[in-house]
């Protein structure tokens, strides 16, 4: 099973999952990260486990 897709805006993380007929999404702001740092974090866990689209 290959890994999720998930994609960066400059506001925002989006989270793709789910099956063939149902897709799920989640939205994660950036604005709700206390610094940088915390969204740096995040990209480097996004990016050991997820697929960048």
């Amino acid at each position: 099973m290959s890994n999720p897709p998930y994609a960066e805006t400059p506001r925002m993380f989006v989270l793709l999952g789910g099956d063939r007929n149902v897709t799920d999404m989640t939205i994660l702001p950036k604005r709700g990260a206390a610094g940088a740092a915390d969204v740096d974090r995040m990209r480097d866990l996004f990016e050991r486990r997820l697929a960048r689209i």
